[in-house]
């Protein structure tokens, strides 16, 4: 089956335009997508019979291939999946796996492209070849990667209700990748030993000399840290009051995307009375957190390099369609402020717009109104905002239960959105 398509203000700028079907059934944690040097973005998604799909665009044509990673027995289920650049065009995969034998079963991370030169072009028959196993005496749970003083490493959070951080050590001189036990001298913020269950999700954003990191567990407790990322001390810590459910989602957002206040000002003039709002010029974006849980509302957690997790907005209707599964923050409606997306297992996703109190108002939070509709045949597991073509416009990349769904903005309404940054290069406003 496809989507029905958007309803409301979304109706005309995104429609389905590919589909590509699994091996068998994903996860919430199966997905990843990252850009080489040339431009060219790859999404690999993970099935849990031990397959991986390579969904990319040559000469804009849609391509999917079955990438054959050594070492991934046909009878293992593939937990998680992620990547990240070395540049120029080196890549690093992690895939965390598990292999059920007779009486038992055994868990690894795998890692590909350790021991490829970065500076040669990129090539799969080369990397699936080029993996070290770490073996793991813990079930894995989210795999993601944060910057660390220069180089980026794996975290990978698991069942003994610890995160476990996965780094390369050149010094070694055979580049071996393994896990880095001295966490807390790297993130202080995640040896939390307090912890009553595993942690789900883990989000990681820094802004203004700060790193704040937030994770959600298994028993509904939100965590949220606040770091300096000069000292690398923690400054302040958060936890929410315990949801009731597990939570399954997490992301740390700012508020508008990257913008030149004069072109802010130049596009309000051009936009009076249109459907494109340009946000107040000289306001500085702000930091919230939203937060998927398996059984209540979703919501978003305002300001929180200052408030915290003191002023959570909920996310109207989201509980309505079984549980929240996944959620993520993009201006899908070009209008230069994030907008909040949710997935859930009812086959849904919910586009929310934010609403800013009154300026008089005591009140530090947003209120956020539901604006759209989507409808799939499967359930949501992941949604990305990327530009997956290459032509400079970003798809909505979907990830369900059977397959990948690639969402396109209709070109009519791109071509007019264009008219008007040109008329603003035209009256002498800088487009950034």
């Amino acid at each position: 089956g496809s989507p029905s398509g958007f309803f409301g203000v979304m109706a005309e700028r995104l429609c389905e335009s590919h589909f590509v079907p699994l091996p068998s059934q994903t996860n919430v944690y199966n997905y990843t997508s990252f850009e080489l040097e040339d431009g060219g973005r790859k999404v690999l998604v993970g099935s849990l019979q031990g397959k991986v799909t390579c969904f990319d665009y040559q000469c804009q044509r849609p391509i999917a291939t079955d990438v054959a990673f050594s070492y991934i027995p046909t009878d293992a289920e593939i937990v998680a999946i992620d990547a990240f650049v070395r540049p120029p065009n080196g890549v690093l995969v992690g895939i965390t796996l598990i292999i059920q034998e007779e009486m038992s079963r055994i868990q690894f991370l795998n890692v590909y492209g350790s021991h490829t030169d970065p500076r040669e072009s990129f090539d799969w028959t080369r990397l699936v070849e080029d993996f070290q196993p770490c073996a793991l005496d813990f079930l894995p749970y989210h795999l993601t990667h944060a910057e660390l003083k220069g180089e980026t490493v794996f975290l990978l959070s698991g069942g003994d209700k610890r995160v476990h951080l996965y780094r390369l050590f050149p010094e070694d001189q055979l580049n071996v990748f393994r896990e880095d036990r001295m966490l807390k001298h790297f993130f202080p913020e995640l040896c939390d030993s307090d912890l009553n269950s595993c942690i789900m999700k883990l989000d990681i954003h820094e802004i203004d000399g700060v790193r704040m990191t937030a994770f959600g567990c298994q028993d509904g407790l939100v965590c949220l840290s606040k770091v300096d990322l000069a000292t690398n001390c923690v400054l302040q810590r958060w936890h929410s009051t315990q949801l009731d459910g597990p939570i399954t989602s997490l992301k740390l957002f700012e508020e508008r995307v990257n913008f030149s206040p004069c072109l802010e000002t130049g596009l309000a003039e051009l936009t009076k009375g249109d459907q494109f709002i340009a946000p107040l010029a000289g306001k500085q974006s702000e930091l919230h957190l939203v937060v998927g849980c398996a059984i209540e509302l979703a919501a978003v957690y305002n300001k929180v390099t200052t408030m915290g997790l003191h002023s959570p907005s909920p996310l109207p209707l989201s509980d309505q369609y079984d549980s929240v599964l996944t959620v993520t923050a993009a201006d899908v409606n070009w209008n230069n402020r994030n907008e909040v997306l949710v997935g859930t297992y009812g086959q849904k996703i919910l586009i929310y717009e934010s609403r800013e109190c009154d300026p008089g108002s005591s009140d530090v939070c947003q209120n956020y109104v539901l604006s759209a509709t989507f409808e799939f045949p499967y359930p949501v597991y992941v949604v990305d905002y990327i530009d997956l073509t290459g032509d400079g416009m970003k798809e909505l990349v979907v990830t369900s239960l059977c397959g990948i769904h690639v969402l396109q903005h209709d070109l009519d309404l791109a071509k007019r959105h264009c008219r008007k940054r040109l008329q603003l290069l035209d009256k002498g406003f800088a487009v950034t």
